[in-house]
């Protein structure tokens, strides 16, 4: 029998070949949370935007309550309370907005004071 050379690779071409198969896999997952960070911040930055914007209403439109709203898959709550730091002040209000995702978890939340003289 004569001996017959079979095609076969060599240890290095396979671990050339598992390295590039690697390097792929780590350029994906990097692409991966990237997409999934840049998904969060957009979320953070419109859950401000509702925020801000309750709070703009809230002023200029005397809606001094407490109130769960939902607005664009955020439930908000909104807390107005009699603002303490100061004494001899009732005209002072902490309004407090936290926006929650569907999963209940705290996007983002705002803190102001309203000035509202008592007619």
């Amino acid at each position: 029998m004569k001996n017959k050379k079979l095609p076969a690779t060599t240890i290095v071409e396979t671990i050339m070949s598992m390295l590039l198969v690697f390097i792929a896999f780590g350029i994906g997952i990097g692409v991966y949370t990237n997409i999934l960070r840049n998904d969060a911040i957009s979320a953070q930055s419109s859950a401000a935007t509702i925020l801000q914007r309750l709070a703009l209403e809230a002023k200029t439109k005397d809606r001094m309550l407490d109130e769960t709203l939902t607005v664009a898959n955020f439930r908000i709550e909104k807390k107005v309370s009699l603002y303490k730091g100061l004494s001899n002040t009732n005209d002072l209000y902490r309004l407090e907005l936290k926006a929650f995702d569907p999963n209940d978890r705290l996007i983002c939340s705002q803190e102001s004071l309203l000035y509202y003289p008592a007619k």
